[in-house]
């Protein structure tokens, strides 16, 4: 009696043991498949994987769904844990050069949010590469006085993005047109390297109506450029935009694809795309993370839409290199550390022209 008894509890006690170890390993597993999702393979069009940290942004219905996809994998994960970069132990590097341009190249860049980044990827933008901005301005769909936000009275979404990006720089024009020479457009996902970009600069004229980013060489007969790797207007482009640009018959208001339609619409106001690379063809705006730029993985699209042939490795690199594009909150703490905090000793790395004398342009436009 008591003996079959003791073997039915026993087996009883060893069923409850492996039932709670099942879920305890379902669980873990789940929880580990949600902390790697950005690098599950997801189909390209082609029918090879390739890795969500890897998806781009365009005209075509594949790449608003990879947009849509890379975008879910950076906002998971949980609140920001944030770094304290103000060292006690300060570094003597000689930073004249780029205080003296930081006073000749004054660059306002406003970054593309919305009310549910801010504690995390428009946090992570403020106290990182944002500060070295001259004046940065961050728009969303509604104000937000403690962070601070200008909300710009357009719904969330990204079939509103060309509306945002319209009104945005439309407002930068009304309340901050003297306040600098240059006027960038940003994601919250975009990590800016502000010095580089007043170095190229520094080589340009902002009474032109030029505009400068990572070219695509579709849709726009002139190209246009890639929204998520940022795109620069002269003084002069914002000019012919708050003046003519306000027109819907030559500005498309809302609606498409945002740099698309934004590229339309400088095409149409006169201002000229340029060839942004450096005196030895590497690129310095970029569409993509640091590791897809160097390792490759591109997904199908992006061969048909850069304009300077998709290429990859260190050697495809501007030493002096302006934006990254999808980098979530993590690896842009990351960048911060790598290029501003992180040197090696004995080593002082000099200055290097690379600028264009006369920079190329792609095609010259008048505006009628």
């Amino acid at each position: 009696m008591e003996g079959g008894l003791f073997g039915r509890l026993s087996r009883q006690f060893v069923l409850g043991i492996v039932v709670g170890l099942t879920i305890a390993f379902l669980f873990t597993g789940s929880r580990l498949l949600n902390l790697d999702l950005r690098h599950a393979p997801v189909p390209s069009q082609g029918g090879h994987p390739r890795d969500i940290s890897r998806l781009g942004l365009g005209e075509s219905k594949e790449l608003v769904t990879d947009h849509e996809a890379w975008d879910k994998a950076l906002t998971r994960g949980g609140p920001v844990r944030m770094l304290n970069f103000h060292d006690e132990h300060a570094h003597h590097d000689d930073d004249t050069e780029a205080r003296r341009l930081a006073k000749e190249v004054r660059v306002l860049i406003w970054v593309m949010t919305a009310p549910k980044n801010l504690q995390s990827k428009a946090r992570v933008v403020r106290d990182t590469w944002g500060r070295r901005a001259n004046k940065l301005l961050f728009f969303s769909s509604e104000d937000n006085k403690d962070f601070p936000t200008v909300g710009l009275n357009v719904s969330e979404g990204r079939d509103h993005l060309t509306a945002k990006t319209m009104r945005g720089f439309k407002y930068v024009y009304d309340h901050h047109f003297d306040d600098a020479d240059w006027f960038m457009k940003a994601d919250d996902d975009t990590y800016v390297i502000v010095e580089n970009l007043r170095y190229f600069l520094s080589g340009e004229k902002k009474d032109d109506p030029v505009y400068f980013g990572h070219h695509f060489k579709t849709i726009v007969k002139q190209g246009y450029y890639s929204g998520g790797g940022g795109y620069v207007l002269s003084k002069e482009a914002l000019r012919r935009f708050a003046h003519k640009g306000q027109d819907p018959k030559t500005c498309r208001p809302d609606g498409g694809a945002e740099d698309a339609e934004f590229g339309k619409c400088m095409e149409r106001l006169g201002v000229r795309t340029v060839n942004t690379t450096d005196t030895l063809g590497r690129s310095r705006f970029h569409c993509f993370d640091p590791e897809t730029h160097l390792f490759g993985g591109y997904p199908d699209w992006y061969y048909k839409y850069d304009a300077n042939g998709a290429h990859k490795g260190q050697e495809s690199i501007s030493d002096y290199a302006i934006t990254f594009h999808y980098v979530p909150p993590q690896k842009m703490q990351t960048l911060e550390f790598y290029i501003y905090h992180l040197t090696p000793y004995g080593i002082s790395h000099g200055r290097q022209d690379l600028n264009k004398p006369g920079n190329d342009t792609n095609t010259t436009l008048t505006l009628h």
